[in-house]
């Protein structure tokens, strides 16, 4: 999809295609990282990372979202610029508008299957991955980008000519692209902005981290634990407004974050 934006930009000569293909590429480079992030966070505690690596997928959303608000950012100064150079010298680009709303049409659909696929697997987890739900988020960001690319080109390329907006002193038409960019950098700029302050919110600790260590003795079948993890998961999220929960099982007893725990204790009884 990203490569498949950068050719339209090129066939077309539109900027907007060119924003949303970066988006996709940006997305395909980060989504490869993801993995190995989302297997670091799986990992067990161990005692130099006490409370497991799950700060890597805060890491990962904050460097995703700086990316993306570089990109925007750039596309809303370059979009504009065009437009004043406009103003000034009333030379512009006629865009391929018809091409463009091929492209929007072909793109939406598998931003949208991307964006279930994310769902589906995030589910299965009980929700419990930040980093599917930044790549969900993505998606949608995409599928946001590529339908609003479609609309706003068909409203420019219906307009007839000779009208008071596509005259031979002013026609919208020659900076419809750089309108277009723009509104879409200014509905897609909270998006990143948003996932990396509530990042640095939580690393800084404005959201609550529960860490929560059960030590039992002998063997419990994982359904049980599984079912006591959701009931102290749902009734954390009822105590807090925002709560991002660890809960730890462990055969040792239950010791201080950091400390190993005395080998020749006595094992906790249930």
């Amino acid at each position: 999809m990203g490569i498949a934006g950068l050719l339209t930009w090129q066939l077309s000569g539109s900027e907007a295609p060119k924003l949303d293909g970066t988006v996709c590429l940006v997305s395909l480079a980060t989504g490869l990282l993801a993995s190995w992030v989302g297997a670091q966070a799986l990992r067990k505690p161990t005692e130099e990372y006490p409370y497991g690596r799950f700060a890597n997928e805060s890491i990962y959303i904050m460097f995703r979202a700086l990316m993306l608000l570089g990109i925007v950012v750039l596309a809303l100064v370059g979009s504009v610029g065009t437009m004043i150079a406009y103003f000034v010298t009333r030379e512009g680009v006629m865009v391929g508008f018809k091409i463009l709303i091929v492209y929007s049409v072909l793109m939406v659909i598998p931003c949208i299957g991307m964006s279930q696929i994310h769902k589906k697997n995030n589910r299965k987890i009980g929700n419990k991955s930040e980093v599917l739900k930044v790549e969900d988020t993505a998606a949608v960001l995409s599928a946001i980008l590529s339908g609003a690319i479609g609309v706003a080109f068909a409203i420019f390329g219906l307009i007839p000519d000779g009208t008071w907006i596509t005259s031979d002193t002013f026609n919208i038409k020659f900076i419809a692209d750089s309108i277009v960019v723009l509104i879409l950098c200014i509905l897609t700029l909270s998006t990143p902005w948003i996932m990396f302050k509530t990042e640095i919110q939580r690393i800084v600790g404005k959201n609550v981290a529960v860490d929560v260590r059960l030590a039992y003795a002998g063997n419990k079948p994982v359904a049980e634990l599984d079912t006591l993890r959701t009931e102290l998961q749902e009734g954390l999220k009822e105590l807090f407004e925002s709560v991002h929960s660890y809960l730890i099982f462990s055969g040792l007893r239950v010791h201080e974050a950091g400390q190993p725990a005395d080998p020749d204790a006595p094992a906790p009884s249930t």
